[in-house]
């Protein structure tokens, strides 16, 4: 599924699938499978929860709390590129920060994916 430049999602959205995000989203997306994309120019703020997580956009709203801006929750892998400007709570198993990356968030490393609990 892909969320195109102009596009506006307000709303909840639960798939099956991976989604690239090139516009905006604000809201619950769960994917059960898959990779989320939040592109370059792209913007999220909500719950976000998928199996892979890149982030290449803007997360969040540094007006707010990371804990009430957005929540990253990745069972797998969370991506961050040069330019993401992340403001958001993250929970991963792995993950690293790029030198370039704006990142305003707590980070929480999970077990999740692994087998453990």
């Amino acid at each position: 599924m892909v969320i195109p430049p102009t596009a506006v999602f307000d709303g909840n959205l639960k798939l099956d699938c991976g989604v690239v995000i090139y516009g905006k989203f604000r809201g619950t997306l769960e994917c059960a499978k898959g990779t989320v994309i939040i592109a370059p120019g792209a913007h999220f703020s909500g719950r976000l929860s998928a199996e892979r997580i890149a982030v290449a956009g803007k997360v969040g709203d540094p007006a707010k709390a990371a804990k009430d801006s957005a929540l990253l929750i990745a069972s797998e892998d969370l991506q961050i590129g040069d330019g993401a400007d992340i403001h958001a709570v993250i929970r991963a198993p792995l993950f690293n920060i790029p030198m370039g990356a704006k990142l305003n968030s707590s980070v929480i490393k999970s077990m999740l994916g692994t087998g453990a609990g």
